[in-house]
């Protein structure tokens, strides 16, 4: 078994994603490593990381909505993505990582997914069908990874467009050119093409149990 084969090993993520998350591991750990040290000294966890970077896309999202400004939520889900980088590189150097661990790390993600799909249309980002398709698929695909996680199976490979979504609506805000909307619509084709290999993956699945 190779190196990459055991880190994959029982993994949310899928094949083609891991080639390059390893990559990305490596310079987090490098670039987050004095603050992890701090973080370890200090005695805080992965968990804690990940509790404060709810409680921030919370706190961004309701005083966006509440004062109206886009601002507050805009700043808050880049906080989190930040914390959602530090938290996974926190519990790999303390050698806490787990199952546990990548379920609420993906449970967080989802929660940022959700609350910026809100985002995006109570302040007129995109539309409301084109949004709902585009959280309706995301979650379904999130489902069969973590189906196929727990039954020591994966993705060989699936596209996960949060980053795309959130640099867009970034981008609307500063720029103001209705970038979000092509932006979710061209992900909602790939989530679907994902959708359809992950509902194949399950159908294997079966059958494997079957024989």
């Amino acid at each position: 078994m190779t190196k990459r084969q055991k880190t994959n090993a029982n993994s949310f993520y899928g094949n083609f994603e891991m080639g390059f998350l390893l990559k990305v591991h490596k310079i987090k750990e490098k670039v987050f490593l004095p603050l992890i040290k701090v973080l370890t000294f200090c005695k805080i966890n992965a968990h804690i990381i990940s509790f404060i970077s709810a409680l921030v896309t919370i706190i961004t999202f309701y005083y966006s909505i509440e004062l109206m400004n886009p601002l507050y939520f805009v700043l808050g889900i880049w906080i989190h993505m930040i914390l959602d980088g530090i938290d996974g590189t926190l519990a790999r150097y303390q050698k806490k990582d787990s199952t546990t661990g990548a379920l609420i790390d993906v449970i967080g993600d989802q929660f940022g997914i959700t609350l910026m799909c809100f985002f995006a249309y109570f302040f007129n980002y995109v539309n409301v069908i084109n949004i709902s398709v585009f959280f309706v698929l995301y979650l379904i695909v999130l489902l069969i990874s973590l189906y196929l996680m727990f039954n020591k199976a994966r993705y060989e490979i699936v596209i996960r467009p949060r980053i795309f979504f959130y640099i867009a609506v970034t981008w609307d805000f500063f720029i103001f050119i209705n970038l979000t909307e092509v932006v979710v619509f061209i992900s909602n084709i790939f989530l679907l093409a994902s959708v359809l290999i992950g509902l194949f993956h399950l159908k294997e699945l079966t059958k494997k149990r079957s024989h």
